[in-house]
């Protein structure tokens, strides 16, 4: 289905972020994240006794957002289904595509180290919107990457962003959806569309299970010069198929806990995949 992004002033908001968030399931036992935000000067992707952590940097479970400290460290418990990510910071960028999010296990104490990277970012910038892939075959596949991989490589575009159903229910494409993607030689962020769900999963609230594994937190957001970028995930999944547009609890939780952290008067972004009312 269609894809959207928004761009709103944030008082808008102030009268849809007064949910709290959900009770924790009852058969799930909160675990504790701990690690450092560092610069990863060598980009080997692990810290080293060298490499010094960055303050003030957002790391969030889904719903809880703390800034690293001084030394760059942070500690959170973690919530079920959702991974635990940073909050990519104006001026740096992940190391790896895959070095901003983390997947919890079921260890009591597990440790979490993201690596940044130095970057320059301009104010005035590019994002190429990608909507609607709908990969399903390998053949969609081979269309994508003649038609706008070979098309965008030598661009200067920031980043790029898909708007939602990166394929057409058919998850096992995954894998190499996601290198045509990285062919494309910049950052790639992704939005979760409604033909992204996993209709195998006996809950509905899992159902961004598998998107998650490849493309990382289903909502989450991140800094590019002066602007936020606030992606959502608003397709709430019903089960057998169904769903509708609308905004978990959860993420609510989330949205009031980031807008804590900046600036009123900054440009704010919400990329999604249904539209929002105006």
């Amino acid at each position: 289905m269609g894809n959207s992004f928004v761009r709103y002033a944030w008082p808008w908001l102030f009268g849809l972020l007064a949910a709290q968030a959900p009770a924790q399931s009852q058969h799930f036992t909160p675990r504790t994240v701990a690690g450092t935000v560092f610069v990863d000067q060598n980009g080997n992707g692990r810290r080293e006794a060298a490499e010094a952590g960055v303050a003030g940097v957002l790391v969030s479970n889904g719903v809880e957002i703390v800034p690293t400290d001084t030394q760059g460290r942070y500690r959170l418990s973690t919530r079920p289904g959702r991974l635990v990510f940073v909050v990519k910071p104006r001026g740096y960028a992940p190391v790896r595509p895959e070095g901003w999010y983390y997947q919890p296990t079921t260890a009591s104490r597990q440790t979490a180290d993201f690596a940044l990277r130095l970057a320059v970012e301009k104010n005035a910038h590019q994002v190429v919107l990608l909507g609607d892939i709908q990969a399903g075959s390998q053949d969609d596949l081979y269309h994508f990457n003649h038609l706008v991989t070979e098309e965008l490589y030598d661009d200067p575009y920031a980043f790029a962003l898909t708007l939602g159903d990166i394929t057409f229910d058919e998850l096992g494409v995954y894998p190499k959806t996601k290198a045509s993607l990285a062919a494309l030689g910049k950052p790639v962020y992704a939005v979760f569309g409604n033909h992204d769900q996993n209709y195998e999963v006996r809950e509905a609230a899992y159902a961004d299970s598998t998107y998650q594994r490849y493309f990382g937190p289903s909502y989450y957001a991140l800094q590019y010069g002066r602007t936020h970028f606030i992606v959502l995930n608003d397709v709430a999944c019903l089960g057998q198929k169904k769903y509708e547009g609308r905004v978990s609890s959860e993420q609510l939780t989330f949205l009031t806990n980031y807008l804590q952290h900046s600036d009123p008067s900054s440009c704010t972004c919400w990329p999604c995949t249904f539209p929002w009312p105006k």
